[in-house]
């Protein structure tokens, strides 16, 4: 069956037709980590953190804390000094700091993560306040996949879900940043870097309630809800509220306008598109 990533739901601004042009007929890994040889800098940084928060939220009890209040203090000598850590150079990637600008490059890695690694602390404080006697009880996964058997961390999800999207039945593919654990309790929360716009936020919700809706089915047993862990929001997260409305996406007429305009097959020609073209850097 033919199947649609998570990811594309999400930066597809809802646009039906951006979706139709990127739906997959064969499977390719979808998991998590990237293809870093083709990434911009800016990518390699928000592939960086992730690693990083990732690196820091999955260890457990008491150590988590820990290893967040050392990576904090490296972060700030990063920023300092331009110099990285042994335990910076351990979380993130291999070579992370050998190619390309690299004091830019760290920089702004100490702007994203910074942050995103004190919203995603903050998320588990509030968790743990939620469900009173959960402290250094809560357990996080990184890049669970929704569609794939995940043997590491003992939930097996395949085959695929599928939804009517475009107006075809297709399957679903994706994997989550972080999964929290406590008793029967999931928390499905991805980490945002980059700036912020509401139909940013927008995006990321449809994202996280997608998967929120094929966690349920899979998985009655738990109770399940999701959050977004972004800079820009109160206290560096946001729980959400609601189910996805799968019936915004199943209109294959429907377009709309966004960010995805950019990549979009359609953007000369889409009456809505908000492709603005190459750059003219100089004057014939």
């Amino acid at each position: 069956m033919r199947y649609l990533r998570v990811s594309t739901i999400a930066e597809s601004s809802g646009c039906i037709k951006f979706l139709r042009s990127k739906i997959l007929t064969s499977y390719r890994n979808s998991g998590g980590g990237s293809n870093r040889t083709k990434q911009t800098d800016a990518q390699l940084v928000g592939t960086g953190v992730h690693e990083l928060i990732q690196f820091v939220l999955t260890r457990e009890g008491s150590e988590r804390g820990k290893v967040a209040e050392q990576i904090s203090m490296d972060l700030e000598h990063l920023r300092q000094n331009l110099e990285s850590s042994d335990l910076l150079r351990k979380a993130f990637p291999d070579g992370y700091f050998q190619t390309g600008v690299i004091q830019h490059r760290m920089i702004k890695t100490w702007e994203e993560a910074k942050t995103l690694l004190q919203g995603s602390m903050n998320l588990l404080k509030a968790l743990e306040e939620w469900k009173k006697g959960s402290e250094n009880k809560w357990s996080v996964k990184e890049e669970v996949t929704i569609n794939t058997k995940n043997d590491h961390h003992g939930y097996d999800h395949s085959p695929p879900s599928s939804r009517n999207i475009a107006g075809e039945e297709l399957n679903l593919h994706g994997s989550i940043d972080l999964v929290f654990e406590y008793q029967s309790y999931r928390i499905l929360a991805e980490l945002k870097t980059g700036g912020y716009s509401e139909k940013k936020r927008r995006n990321w919700e449809r994202q996280v309630k997608v998967y929120v809706d094929v966690w349920k089915e899979k998985h009655k047993e738990h109770t399940v809800f999701g959050a977004i862990i972004q800079q820009h929001l109160t206290n560096g997260f946001s729980h959400l509220s609601g189910p996805i409305n799968w019936a915004s996406l199943a209109d294959p007429s429907q377009a709309v306008g966004g960010p995805q305009c950019q990549q979009c097959k359609y953007r000369n020609s889409c009456d809505v598109s908000e492709f603005e073209g190459t750059q003219m850097l100089y004057m014939m």
